[in-house]
């Protein structure tokens, strides 16, 4: 035997009488039993509990700005993940449901009464029937007040006695599938907002109580006070999210709500036929997961009751046509060009220059929303269609117009 054969010989009887010792040690893992060979075969599907969505046993987080409405959809969800097959069908966050099991939400500030109103306006007394065996919902205020589950001890993050024992609360519940907390500052004695270390904490214990009970654990949080302002893109939502970006890796999926620009409401209003408010058309999806699925917008409506109602099929096809010029628009757009040239009033190609802009005039001849509007011109001047230059018949003024031969 080598030298190297007998150092590495020595080490695991060294670390075998660890665990035979009197010291209590015992390995985490050991290394050689995770082998390639363990990974044989197809990978197992993913399990969704919402499907392309949320993937069962996920550590989550819902962020939104203040008073968007994500605690009555939280709410929501959990109704439609504990509803059972008599009910089946239930759609929640974009997506499908087709796991059921229970449900536990712990609410930090809603009342009783106040959740009491918002389940009459779910469920009817047949949906109360389906779920009374599947619904948990502890609303703290009146019902001893708030708990800690992560505090900060002499320079270290720790989580508390009252987290393991709500660990304990849930693992003796049959069947779980989801557990939401509403809202995780509540919850928490740490600066989990802009310490790493604190979110690494946090995370690491939630997805080890995923891991037990097999539960989706979802958290609810806040974006940044003008986070969720002009957000296009999922992209942004997740960048608006407040605090440290630990808090937002750490989790394995991510879910933003933000409101709709003025433009996208207007265009709604007008597919269902009402008025929307800046706090009636919400949009959501999920910005950040580990398995791969769904990257697409839902479009929220709120109802009378408060209630965020998916609607994305109504306005969708609305919403894309504000976006889109057809070609014979766009055929009309360079006649335009072409005329105001002639006439010595040519339009602007920027928008400072305010009634002259192109991208004005279109957006009010077309119903065009502003900004896929200014996004034509710009492309249309970049790609040299369009040309900005001196108007010959007119002293110091520049403009736009059409190119003799433009390209496609």
């Amino acid at each position: 035997m080598g030298r190297l054969e007998q150092q590495i010989k020595e080490l695991d009887e060294y670390y075998l009488g660890l665990e035979e010792s009197t010291t209590g040690f015992t390995a985490p893992f050991r290394i050689k039993d995770w082998g390639v060979e363990r990974y044989k075969g197809e990978a197992p599907e993913i399990q969704w509990l919402i499907k392309d969505v949320l993937p069962q046993g996920t550590a989550c987080l819902m962020a939104s700005m203040g008073g968007v409405g994500k605690s009555y959809l939280i709410l929501d969800t959990a109704i439609a993940i504990a509803t059972g097959a008599s009910l089946s069908g239930r759609y929640a966050l974009g997506g499908e449901v087709i796991d059921t099991g229970a449900v536990v939400v712990v609410s930090a500030e809603d009342s009783h009464t106040a959740i009491h109103r918002r389940i009459d306006q779910i469920l009817s007394e047949k949906g109360r029937a389906a779920i009374r065996d599947n619904f948990y919902m502890v609303p703290l205020p009146d019902a001893g007040g708030s708990v800690t589950f992560i505090k900060q001890h002499g320079g270290e993050y720790l989580m508390t006695e009252q987290w393991l024992w709500f660990c304990q609360e849930v693992k003796r519940i049959p069947n779980l599938k989801f557990i939401a907390l509403d809202p995780l500052q509540v919850f928490v004695q740490a600066d989990i907002t802009s310490d790493p270390a604190a979110a690494q904490v946090w995370w690491s214990a939630v997805s080890a109580l995923c891991a037990e009970t097999g539960a989706c654990v979802m958290a609810a949080h806040h974006m940044r006070k003008d986070g969720g302002m002009s957000i296009e893109t999922l992209l942004q939502a997740r960048e608006a999210i407040r605090g440290t970006t630990g808090l937002v890796d750490g989790a394995r999926w991510v879910y933003a709500l933000w409101m709709a620009t003025q433009e996208e409401r207007e265009a709604a209003a007008h597919a269902i036929g009402d008025h929307l408010g800046p706090m009636s058309m919400i949009k959501g999806g999920v910005c950040k997961s580990n398995e791969f699925g769904s990257d697409k917008i839902t479009v929220y409506i709120r109802s009378e009751s408060g209630l965020l109602r998916d609607r994305t099929d109504e306005v969708s096809d609305c919403l894309l046509e504000r976006t889109v010029l057809t070609p014979e628009q766009i055929r009309e757009v360079f006649q335009e060009v072409v005329r105001r040239w002639d006439e010595r009033e040519p339009f602007s190609h920027h928008p400072a220059g305010k009634d002259r802009y192109l991208g004005k005039w279109i957006a009010e001849s077309f119903d065009l929303d502003y900004k896929s509007a200014k996004r034509y011109v710009d492309e249309w001047i970049k790609k040299r269609n369009l040309v900005k230059e001196p108007h010959p018949r007119i002293k110091n003024s520049f403009g736009i117009r059409r190119r003799e031969t433009p390209d496609g």
